[in-house]
């Protein structure tokens, strides 16, 4: 199969080249920058939140606020917190105010179930503002945040960073409004204010890109947008 320069095949992800940090992790406050090694040469993270330090191999699934299932994606929107986890497999966002210090923190606020309890897509109920159907890349918008709600076919933004329970989101891109979850909006064709499984999202030098994934492709915003369904700018892979 040939494939030109500007096509792309199933995008997951978009970034920036920064400073990775391994496995969803926070570094404490001890030891100090300068005698921390590289991130991705030390043999082991300095914490580990969502699960155990070395997991079972037949690990338990069920939701409370100190356990992940299959997380995606994390977001550190301030060098000292709130840390935020697209913890995908239970369908929900963590939150933590303050960046964690020790293994197995528990989170201080959830996004899209219920209680730190609830799992299931959207809830088990219907989309809203505030349910997440596989949410999968995440990231600081401005002062807000940006999350690929992928199984609902949009890209969630917060225009302030969530900093409580079950904060609902502002917009949604890629859906007429926050109660509709069709991919391409119902129709066959994808167009610049459509999207169908979006897995991936960067905010980078106030440019907002996303990996529309089933749609092959990468949409781009030059300003945050601030309007429901609001057409990208440029679509690159198509």
């Amino acid at each position: 199969m040939s494939m030109a320069a500007q096509s792309i095949a199933m995008p997951r992800r978009v970034a920036a080249q920064t400073t990775a940090m391994p496995r969803y992790t926070a570094a404490p406050k001890a030891p100090t920058a300068a005698a921390r090694p590289a991130p991705l040469l030390q043999d082991e993270p300095w914490v580990v939140v969502g699960g155990e330090r070395e997991p079972p191999l037949a690990a338990s699934i069920s939701a409370d606020a100190a356990t992940c299932f299959a997380p995606r994606a994390a977001a550190l929107l301030r060098p000292a917190g709130p840390l935020w986890v697209s913890d995908t497999g239970h369908h929900r966002l963590l939150g933590w105010k303050a960046l964690p210090q020790t293994d197995r923190t528990p989170a201080d606020w959830v996004i899209g179930q219920p209680d730190f309890s609830g799992e299931g897509r959207n809830g088990k109920g219907a989309a809203g503002a505030a349910t997440l159907n596989v949410p999968t890349g995440i990231c600081p918008c401005g002062e807000g945040l940006a999350l690929a709600d992928a199984w609902n076919h949009r890209v969630l933004l917060w225009h302030k960073a969530p900093r409580a329970h079950n904060t609902p989101a502002d917009i949604a891109l890629g859906q007429p409004d926050l109660s509709v979850c069709r991919p391409n909006r119902g129709y066959r064709r994808p167009a610049a204010d459509s999207m169908h499984w979006p897995y991936g999202v960067a905010y980078i030098d106030g440019r907002l890109l996303v990996a529309d994934t089933g749609n092959r492709r990468v949409l781009l915003w030059n300003k945050i947008p601030k309007r429901h369904g609001q057409p990208a700018d440029m679509v690159l892979g198509q």
